[in-house]
């Protein structure tokens, strides 16, 4: 069974939804980046999407756009 299966049957015996969040890896600079990474994970999130910036995000929407631009500008690289 996936970490997937095994989390939603986790979750659904607890009667909770499970708490997914996104981040963009070096918003706003790497080192912040990794300290709120780190927060979201001690507070308890279930699914962490971390998201890679890149140049032109023009399908992600205006928001993960200007985030990426900020990890970009920082020195974020894959």
């Amino acid at each position: 069974m996936s970490r997937f299966n095994e989390l939603f049957q986790k979750t659904r015996s607890e009667n909770r939804a499970a708490l997914a969040a996104y981040l963009t890896a070096g918003d706003p600079d790497i080192e912040t980046s990794l300290e709120i990474i780190d927060a979201a994970c001690s507070a308890g999130i279930d699914i962490l999407e971390l998201g890679i910036p890149f140049s032109d995000p023009t399908a992600d929407g205006p928001i993960i756009q200007r985030v990426a631009g900020r990890a970009l500008k920082a020195g974020m690289t894959l």
